[in-house]
């Protein structure tokens, strides 16, 4: 069995990143697989099971085109896991004929006071994580920075609503690396206390000492970096702190609670380093992901329900994570101090309340995404900060329709449409509700050029029949 020319491999590596796009090209060929082309064989070696089974479930039929159209004719793909970690193709092609760019590289000193202490763990793990498709590609990224000494990507940008293991993720990183590199220095912290470290050491003087800190580490994981917002020297100070740990090859980990193009108030030069990275997305748990975290909760709690209490609070319980976490915790009460089993009665029972305050309301995507279908525009049209007729109208319309589907606050509603202040929902709420009440039509330009007239009480209506049926349909999933 031969190996292909050198020319056949790029040929192939080539027509391989556009038929998969760039993103995903980055993330599981160009970062984590090493791939060799022979005559009848793909072997593609990757660092652990879990990349490699992602890339046999998702790839497989792509690679082996691929390499049909290049070589001429059917090849059988081969997946294999090396426990010596993977340079992968792209790595070994900026290597050649200039030597190993990580050759002689110098190991940075320890600083004083680590942030995790050998034999210090964070609450969370990887191993603890249940993956379903909301959340599988941001798993599978958080694994692969465990598995490499030096960075994969720069930043690790995870955003989605709260309560959906984005904190998880971080953590559980954290722990991974020191587990596996016990003199690796890894920070944790969130983005509030990275800011009042920072104001700590203007006030006392030790700017010096905090810079040491946090710019000679192997990992910095930042939670919640939208704090950061409307802080400009905060802000300049991270981003020299991003590339000093970017220089030296170490790792960067944020998590926000929306894009980073959404980011209100951040510095441009920090958004296009954020853009850089990977940036990927937690979504809201589907069915079969709410039941496999009810299973590991129930476990975890020695609660001993039936598969049918499991199942109905699955159904009924659709936010988020912890949501599902605090059913648990309150069923596992209840059953503690009555001294009674979990039964499906009783869980209806005790969770009536909890499901009156958690079932039924609309995601805020749905709901954004109902609204912009409806005024063809799109989600990210309602976050940006332009301005006109039907934008404006349009933006106004879902902040309402927020208020009166969802839970959310105020000052998380103004969040979700590009940081706006909750001054500007709460005027967007009444505005809406003065127009009902004066039995107002609305007035819009369509995108093809048309006016539009409609009576408020009616396009209230009929947003949010829509935005129910959407949100039934999400349930069912």
């Amino acid at each position: 069995m031969n190996s292909c020319t050198t020319v056949a491999l790029e040929q192939f590596l080539e027509a391989l990143a556009d038929k998969i796009g760039p993103q995903g090209y980055k993330v599981w060929f160009a970062n984590l697989a090493k791939v060799e082309l022979t005559d009848s064989t793909v072997a593609v070696t990757v660092p652990n099971n879990f990349v490699g089974n992602w890339i046999q479930k998702h790839y497989a039929n792509l690679l082996l085109g691929t390499a049909n159209e290049v070589v001429g004719h059917t090849c059988k793909l081969q997946v294999r896991v090396s426990d010596e970690g993977v340079k992968s193709s792209a790595q070994q092609s900026l290597q050649k004929g200039k030597g190993s760019s990580t050759a002689g590289k110098q190991e940075v000193p320890a600083s004083k006071g680590k942030p995790l202490r050998r034999g210090q763990a964070l609450r969370f793990s990887l191993d603890e994580f249940v993956v379903g498709p909301s959340n599988q590609l941001a798993f599978a990224t958080a694994q692969s920075i465990v598995g490499q000494n030096c960075a994969l990507f720069n930043p690790l940008f995870i955003h989605g609503s709260c309560g959906l293991g984005k904190t998880h993720l971080l953590q559980g990183i954290c722990n991974a690396i020191r587990s596996s590199r016990p003199q690796a220095r890894c920070i944790y912290i969130s983005g509030e206390e990275f800011t009042n470290q920072f104001i700590l050491g203007l006030r006392n003087n030790r700017v010096s000492g905090f810079r040491q800190r946090f710019r000679q580490v192997d990992v910095l994981a930042i939670d919640d970096i939208h704090f950061l917002a409307n802080k400009r020297a905060t802000q300049e100070e991270f981003l020299h702190t991003f590339n000093s740990i970017e220089t030296q090859g170490k790792q960067v980990i944020l998590a926000s609670d929306t894009h980073p193009k959404l980011l209100g108030k951040v510095i441009d030069s920090l958004i296009s380093r954020f853009l850089a990275g990977m940036v990927v997305k937690i979504e809201s748990p589907d069915y079969e992901t709410r039941l496999a975290i009810l299973l590991k909760q129930d476990k975890r709690l020695e609660l001993g329900a039936d598969k049918a209490v499991l199942e109905y609070v699955a159904q009924n319980v659709r936010g988020n994570v912890r949501e599902l976490e605090g059913a648990m915790l309150k069923l596992k009460a209840y059953g503690s101090l009555s001294r009674q089993v979990v039964s499906l009665p009783m869980a209806a029972h005790v969770l009536a309340d909890h499901l009156r305050m958690t079932a039924g309301p609309a995601g805020m995507d749905t709901l954004q995404q109902v609204v912009a279908d409806y005024f063809g525009l799109s989600p990210t049209d309602l976050q940006s900060g332009r301005r006109n007729n039907v934008l404006t109208l349009a933006r106004s319309l879902a902040m309402y329709l927020a208020r009166k589907h969802t839970r959310m606050s105020y000052p998380e509603i103004g969040r979700a449409f590009g940081r706006r202040s909750h001054a500007s929902v709460i005027s967007a709420y009444k505005k809406l509700e003065r127009l009902l009440e004066e039995k107002k039509v609305l007035e819009w330009t369509t995108a093809g050029g048309r006016s539009e007239r409609q009576n408020a009480a009616q396009v209230v209506s009929k947003l949010s029949e829509q935005i129910s049926k959407a949100t039934r349909k999400d349930c069912r999933n």
